[in-house]
């Protein structure tokens, strides 16, 4: 498995782009690596390393379980003791204590392989999950990249037509990480005139915020994706399970649309001057061999 997951990220730019952006953005803390690892702790590996690694972190006492659908709370323990009360409780995982040193200057990262079109990623230091901007930073990165009708689509792909695709994420976790920026350059665009177009909007952005049409509509792109997911067996576990996870238990997954619903222009622009600063990101570009 691990050796496919390994070719997979080779032979996929984007992929394999975003792992160095990754290692660079972070100086400290374990968010710099992986999730499974680099190729070369990898393959320096042993048998009791990964029973090691699955005894201290696979236990039950690491563990939130989320059972959605026909069952009754009677079943449900009935079915946790059967199958999972034999299994010992383990030492608690050693706590993370590191902490990311605040980053003072844009980082860089070029590397050149073979590709028809160039690549381009920022990844912005983010808050953690459990952040009071989330609810800011989800809408404005709705408005930026989610979808034909967002910011940087309309002004990429449709107007300035130097872009093919354009997404965006925040890697939400236990402690602060990254705000992701992904562009997929059109045949022939130099990446660096790229970055120019780009930063000046995303400056604009940060010091004007939004206009209320681009709030609106990603208010309503936010919800519309929200009880999508809720619609679904399965998207509600997910969400149970991640905010109890992340974001301060699962209760506080019935206050979500309330609270992105009453986000103001005022707290984007204050989530987008404090996201979008060029001096706490790391810039990847790759170039086409």
């Amino acid at each position: 498995m691990y050796s496919e997951r390994l070719l997979r990220v080779d032979d996929n730019n984007q992929g394999y782009l975003s792992e160095q952006v990754q290692t660079q953005a972070f100086a400290a803390h374990p968010y710099r690596f992986p999730t499974i690892g680099l190729p070369d702790d990898i393959r320096g590996w042993t048998a009791p390393d990964l029973q090691r690694f699955y005894r201290t972190y696979y236990a039950p006492n690491n563990q939130t379980i989320v059972l959605v659908g026909d069952v009754s709370h009677e079943e449900a323990f009935a079915l946790a003791r059967r199958y999972l009360g034999r299994i010992p409780r383990q030492p608690e995982p050693p706590a993370v204590l590191v902490r990311e040193p605040e980053q003072f200057g844009e980082r860089r990262v070029m590397v050149r392989r073979p590709a028809h079109m160039a690549l381009l990623q920022y990844a912005y230091k983010a808050p953690a999950a459990n952040d009071p901007l989330g609810p800011a930073l989800n809408l404005l990165l709705t408005a930026l990249a989610d979808g034909n009708a967002s910011r940087l689509h309309r002004l990429l792909v449709e107007q300035r037509m130097i872009a093919q695709d354009v997404a965006a994420d925040w890697h939400q976790g236990f402690d602060p990480s990254l705000c992701w920026f992904w562009f997929t350059l059109a045949e022939g665009v130099d990446p660096h005139a790229a970055r120019d177009i780009i930063d000046t909007e995303l400056e604009s952005i940060a010091a004007a915020g939004l206009p209320d049409a681009d709030l609106t509509r990603a208010r309503n792109v936010n919800a519309a994706g929200f009880w999508k997911q809720l619609s679904t067996i399965d998207g509600k576990a997910h969400l149970l399970g991640e905010y109890d996870a992340l974001r301060g238990g699962w209760r506080n997954l019935f206050q979500a649309p309330e609270r992105h619903a009453e986000v103001t222009c005022e707290e984007i622009a204050a989530a987008a001057r404090l996201i979008l600063n060029p001096r706490r990101r790391t810039v990847g570009m790759l170039l086409p061999s």
